[in-house]
């Protein structure tokens, strides 16, 4: 355990070391370490302060000894240190995918889930109770609830709109 810490140190120290390798022994003494000390800041933060301190500073305070330690890996691997940049990029990708916005109309994987303001308000789904009675009374069938959700929608529908079915059909609505 005291090499192991020894190497952890090492690696903190060589905050300005590109060169060189770090062998198996080197990079996991390192990352358990390193797994170790972020959740004492972790279980620190929960206890402690209640809101997030110690992990994040500690988190930017070990950064560069973190990618230097990757970088002296690849180069014991016989690789070039800027290949680190493969283990950095996903989360960039992630974060820029995560907040692209997606459009409302139906693309070649489909439609969307997400509704507009006005849809959400038309669609909002009966009760849970008025479900289960209505799940529970005899005769229940899919069909009948299908006709029945139809015409709360309908009704829903004029409620919201405030206008009153004035001789058009439900067919003629849907075409135009």
């Amino acid at each position: 355990m005291k090499r192991a810490f020894r190497w952890y140190l090492f690696a903190v120290k060589c905050i300005v070391n590109f060169h060189g390798r770090a062998g198996r022994e080197e990079i996991w003494s390192f990352f358990i370490f390193q797994t170790i000390f972020m959740s004492l800041c972790a279980l620190g933060d929960l206890l402690i302060t209640g809101f997030p301190i110690l992990l994040p500073a500690y988190a930017a305070l070990t950064a560069i000894p973190t990618i230097l330690v990757m970088i002296r890996r690849l180069h014991d691997c016989n690789l070039s240190g800027w290949w680190v940049i493969l283990a950095i990029l996903p989360p960039f990708c992630f974060f820029v995918m995560s907040w692209a916005p997606d459009p409302f109309q139906p693309n070649l994987y489909g439609t969307t889930e997400r509704l507009s303001h006005e849809e959400r308000a038309v669609k909002t789904p009966p009760p849970i109770i008025d479900g289960v009675e209505y799940l529970t009374k005899p005769g229940f069938t899919p069909q009948l609830r299908r006709q029945r959700d139809e015409e709360q929608y309908e009704k829903d529908l004029k409620s919201i709109i405030g206008t009153q079915d004035k001789g058009v059909n439900k067919d003629e609505r849907q075409k135009g």
